[in-house]
């Protein structure tokens, strides 16, 4: 106990109070039954033991850096030992290099998911923080309770159709809720048939939807008709080429081209 008011006394006091400090922890050892020659010897001990943080090292601002071979070395010299203490860490870890040995569970997962009908093509999206076997057992319960605020439930009590929520799948992982949301809507917008409400997809620019609804839209073939009398020009060939076809050029849109132009 004597040591270590000593101690607190050494570490925690300035210059000034320190002197102070130890002469009342003196009296109190001598009231106590110390000797003077016990306590000059504790306090010297516990002296030698402190070690006050220079006033250098106080000043020195601590400066980590990637360590990188030939980079960090130089970068570092322009910087004076004077002022910053150095420090330097690895730039790729053995951890980053590994792979988590942790198998994937499966229905633990986090994010946008697909409950499809067992009777038709339609299905419902939504999205979850939570386990996905955790979400597909509320579905469950929310259909067996004919719950109207159910986009699932409601689907059962209009056509009748057997909904299993075990066929639950993960189409995309999120970790953030607007991510969730956001990634939620394309995936409504990609699908015109889901039982969600369309203005799920309302967080969604309407320029997004062109160009979600062009990706998924597949290219069309328009069939001409061509009399083997006629004799097509050049030009009318190049019409025919253009708006027969959509979509990159591929070897059966040159092997077609070629028998117009042979009949």
């Amino acid at each position: 106990m004597n040591r270590a008011a000593v101690g607190r006394s050494l570490r925690l006091t300035d210059d000034d109070s320190r002197k102070e400090e130890l002469a009342n922890i003196k009296m109190a050892l001598q009231q106590n039954g110390y000797s003077s020659n016990k306590i000059n010897k504790i306090i010297k001990d516990c002296n030698n033991f402190t070690k006050k943080p220079t006033t250098e090292t106080e000043l020195k601002k601590p400066l980590i850096l990637p360590y990188i071979k030939g980079v960090t070395d130089i970068i570092a010299k322009k910087f004076p030992n004077d002022k910053f203490r150095k420090i330097f860490k690895p730039f790729i870890t053995i951890q980053q290099l590994l792979r988590n040995a942790k198998d994937h569970i499966p229905g633990e997962s986090q994010g946008i998911y697909e409950i499809p009908c067992s009777e038709c093509c339609r299905s419902y999206i939504g999205q979850t923080n939570r386990r996905l076997n955790i979400r597909a057992q509320e579905h469950n319960l929310a259909i067996k309770q004919f719950n109207t605020s159910s986009s699932l439930a409601c689907h059962r009590m209009d056509t009748g159709h057997q909904i299993n929520t075990s066929n639950i799948k993960l189409l995309a992982t999120a970790y953030t809720l607007n991510e969730r949301i956001i990634r939620e809507a394309i995936e409504i917008e990609k699908r015109p048939l889901a039982l969600n409400k369309r203005d799920d997809t309302s967080r969604i620019s309407p320029i997004w939807k062109i160009i979600i609804n062009k990706q998924d839209t597949p290219p069309q073939r328009i069939t001409t008709n061509i009399n083997s009398n006629d004799h097509p020009t050049t030009s009318s060939v190049q019409n025919i080429q253009t708006s027969t076809f959509k979509g990159p050029m591929t070897r059966s849109r040159a092997r077609i081209d070629t028998s117009i132009i042979k009949n």
